[in-house]
């Protein structure tokens, strides 16, 4: 730990740097990624961005194409003790992709899965949260889970349909079927188990502000 202290008239700064580990032998914590992506007829919807003076600005990408992108961004950044799997969800959900090691070949299939991805229905999300789950309690037999941080990553434009919000009323009027947001992983049969998953959400708003001037006739 260093501390400095530069002072000038009244004021002052205080420097602090915490213990370095650049030259030494920690590396990056491993991690197992599980990512839950909306797959629905709403992610096809043009990628918007709104200028200042409102003009609607689009590229030509959806935005499950800009999903499937930053997906494609994350999985290609993994180490090669890292482990994805991927579940889509739009009526229903599914486990897409295993639990996949993120080694050269693994990487490739990972990308391929996500590149293969479409647009289908309605956006039932709860479905795609406790599939999500349920893939944490799958973890590959024997993994130290002491070594790895463990993550739920669900991307979505956050507009469920009409077909869900009925299933959300129908849950909520029978609430012995009800099943809780965050669920505990059930047991591996290893005995192991997560303590506890962070959900990360990722979403793709249907429109987009941006400070950029609009662009002229």
């Amino acid at each position: 730990m260093e501390l400095s202290l530069l002072t000038h008239d009244e004021c002052a700064l205080a420097r602090i740097v915490p213990p370095q580990t650049k030259h030494g032998d920690v590396g990056p914590a491993k991690g197992i990624y599980c990512f839950v992506i909306d797959v629905s007829g709403s992610m096809h919807t043009p990628a918007e961005v709104t200028t200042d003076d409102g003009d609607k600005i689009s590229h030509g990408w959806s935005q499950l194409d800009i999903g499937k992108h930053s997906t494609n961004a994350f999985v290609s950044s993994l180490g090669a003790d890292d482990y994805v799997s991927i579940v889509t969800y739009s009526d229903g959900a599914r486990v897409h992709l295993g639990w996949t090691l993120c080694d050269g070949a693994g990487k490739e299939a990972a990308m391929r899965a996500i590149d293969a991805m479409r647009p289908e229905r309605s956006t039932n999300l709860m479905a795609g949260l406790t599939t999500g789950f349920d893939q944490m309690g799958a973890l590959p037999n024997g993994l130290p889970l002491e070594q790895y941080t463990v993550n739920l990553i669900v991307t979505t434009d956050g507009m469920p349909s009409a077909q869900a919000r009925r299933r959300r009323r129908a849950r909520r009027s029978t609430p012995a079927r009800a099943r809780p947001i965050n669920p505990p992983c059930p047991p591996q049969r290893s005995g192991a188990q997560p303590a506890a998953v962070p959900v990360m959400h990722l979403s793709f708003a249907p429109s987009h502000t941006s400070s950029s001037p609009a662009a002229g006739p």
